[in-house]
């Protein structure tokens, strides 16, 4: 129930209709009312049958409802009553142990930025359960979630979008789970997002090699040339203007260790000047032999 209004004032009720929630078969009736909000105890003699109890909560400007629960009342001790399986004790209600069914799939946008962060948009179509009680989306950088409980839950809840905010570059297996009132969990919805393409330049970084690599980047139009610079410990130890996108290394200018890199286009003017455009890009990578 939610929090009473601002005079505290609450009436709480107690409805009962013949037979079960989603099927009634006459009219509700309030059996019980309680000048509060706390109140949790009720014993409600009836006669053997199926009944819809929920619980109303009014304020002075709200009006709550509890979803409906099936009770299923049998004072033989000899009969099971209709419906429950055998071996069910009389009066208690079988569990509920069917999942809700899964997500529809896992669809993501993101803007074509080049900014570290990017809001990537995560959206899907809940499962049609009347007993669906929130969505759970998991996301694992590693691999892809083998369970509910194998990754960050990095959404909790009933909406049918989310923002999840990565870095350029960056890879995220996710996985989305619906599960009901009882705790059952269905199959995941499972997507794998990709921001890779948002690095213009290569290896992407962060990457580790073995092998001496070719450094390439996205070619600026117009441009003569570019100027490329790599840093290890911040000392420079690479300054180079190829005239294409992209320039491989020599494999006696690395040593084991983590290298930045950057580049820069230059475009001549109509009086033959250099003219240096905005950075291309920064990233790095780790050599290892």
């Amino acid at each position: 129930m939610g929090e009473g209004d601002g005079d505290g004032a609450w009436i709480q009720s107690v409805i009962r209709a013949p037979g079960a929630c989603g099927a009634l078969v006459g009219s509700a009736s309030v059996i019980a009312s309680f000048a509060d909000a706390t109140t949790s105890d009720l014993s409600d003699p009836v006669a053997d049958g199926t009944y819809c109890y929920s619980i109303e909560l009014t304020g002075a400007a709200t009006v709550t409802a509890s979803e409906g629960l099936t009770v299923v009342v049998a004072a033989g001790a000899n009969r099971a009553p209709a419906g429950l399986a055998a071996g069910t004790s009389p009066g208690a209600v079988p569990a509920d142990t069917v999942p809700p069914p899964s997500p529809a799939r896992l669809r993501f946008s993101f803007p074509k930025s080049t900014a570290t962060r990017v809001p990537v948009t995560v959206a899907w179509r809940s499962p049609a359960a009347a007993d669906l009680d929130r969505l759970e989306l998991l996301m694992n950088r590693k691999h892809a979630p083998r369970g509910p409980g194998d990754g960050r839950v990095v959404y909790r809840g009933l909406a049918q979008t989310f923002k999840l905010n990565m870095r350029a570059g960056q890879t995220a297996h996710l996985a989305l789970y619906a599960i009901d009132h009882s705790g059952n969990v269905s199959t995941a919805s499972r997507a794998l997002v990709s921001l890779a393409t948002l690095i213009p330049m290569r290896p992407l970084s962060g990457s580790a090699i073995h092998a001496v690599p070719l450094l390439t980047w996205e070619a600026t139009k117009g441009a003569a040339y570019y100027n490329v610079q790599i840093f290890n410990r911040g000392k420079r130890v690479l300054l180079a203007w190829p005239e294409h996108a992209s320039f491989r290394l020599r494999a006696k200018r690395l040593k084991p260790g983590t290298y930045v890199w950057f580049v820069w286009p230059a475009t001549r003017t109509p009086d033959a000047a250099l003219r240096f455009g905005h950075l291309i890009g920064r990233a790095t990578f780790v050599y290892v032999r």
